[in-house]
């Protein structure tokens, strides 16, 4: 039996009959993320040190671990795909989950913890996150059920190349869906320039008829067609600058689960503080862009008629020179 006990912001744990540095690495397992005090072992002496330390400490310690019966899941979880979380946990199960016929796991970096984290609370798992090589945690979920019910989702085997396009999931999930597809195969990068940040989107995979349908969605949450690419014998689409803001509005509108480390570039990238999720990065204003009306987009046409260079009306109105030309051709804004 565990106790568990919090003083000044650190786990405290203390049982009987079993080392305790261990039991310690259980209750970082259940998702504890700040600096764990224990009772050292044979001494009796309180120690505070950081998750870090303690999981470098368990590869010098005998593991322990329960018997697979005494770990618990929600196996019927996923028999109806609605809600947000759902949605997402699907989306990243096809992209980096492997199913087998006894259930569910992950391997990711330590740095995405916070993602397999989400994945148990979803499921109601009580299964332990195991560090397996220098940065990588791995997260085992036994459940024939479960692996049964993804089965009927098109979610088995050796999927990587021969998944399909979601099934049982409504319009107004799809977004999440796609995030959590995104957080399991794509990446965000950003570019500070003197117009402001350049964001650039891609995701990626290797089953043509899943990248197909990602590319239909992705093309609709971007706001223009998008063209499916080469990328390392897969398959990937992009969106670079305006295109891409739009499209990372519409996955995180009403977002409460994912990543954290995208969440935060997003955050930058609409020049907000770094927000928990649940907080839409869309409700703020970008930095160096005003946000256009219809009376400022037909004004931008009149300057262009009357002579303005491109360059002229972008400085005018705080936006950059491309999308002042775009709007000034009826190709963006709302006359677009």
């Amino acid at each position: 039996m565990t106790t568990v006990h919090e003083y000044d912001g650190a786990a405290v744990s203390f049982g009987g009959g079993v080392n305790s540095v261990a039991l310690v690495v259980l209750l970082a397992n259940e998702g504890w993320h700040g600096p764990i005090l224990y009772a050292e072992t044979g001494t009796g002496r309180l120690q505070t040190k950081p998750l870090s330390a303690i999981l470098q400490l368990q590869r010098r310690t005998p593991e322990v671990a329960m018997p697979a019966r005494m770990y618990l899941v929600n196996a019927h979880a996923l028999d109806v795909i609605d809600t947000e979380a759902k949605a997402y946990l699907l989306g990243f199960i096809a992209a980096d989950g492997y199913v087998s016929g006894d259930g569910l796991g992950f391997t990711l970096h330590q740095k995405d913890a916070d993602i397999l984290c989400q994945v148990k609370d979803v499921l109601g798992s009580t299964h332990p996150l195991r560090p397996i090589a220098r940065d990588r945690l791995a997260l085992d979920i036994s459940s024939r059920p479960l692996a049964a019910r993804l089965a009927e989702l098109g979610l088995s085997g050796a999927k990587t190349t021969s998944v399909l396009p979601p099934v049982g999931i409504s319009s107004e999930l799809l977004p999440h869906w796609l995030r959590g597809y995104w957080d399991g195969d794509g990446w965000l990068t950003t570019r500070k320039r003197a117009t402001g940040i350049t964001p650039r989107v891609r995701v990626a995979g290797w089953s043509k008829p899943m990248m197909e349908f990602v590319q239909c969605l992705c093309s609709e949450y971007a706001g223009r067609h998008l063209t499916l690419g080469n990328y390392k014998g897969g398959w990937s689409v992009g969106m670079v600058g305006d295109s891409a803001r739009r499209w990372i509005a519409r996955v995180y509108l009403g977002a409460t689960i994912g990543g954290q480390r995208k969440h935060a570039l997003a955050c930058e990238l609409y020049g907000l503080p770094v927000r928990s999720l649940g907080q839409t990065i869309s409700s703020g204003r970008r930095r160096k862009y005003r946000q256009l009306n219809a009376e400022r987009d037909a004004e931008i046409m009149a300057l262009h008629k009357a002579g303005w260079t491109h360059k002229a009306i972008g400085e005018r109105f705080g936006i950059s020179t491309s999308y002042a030309a775009e709007i000034a051709r009826g190709e963006k804004g709302y006359g677009a």
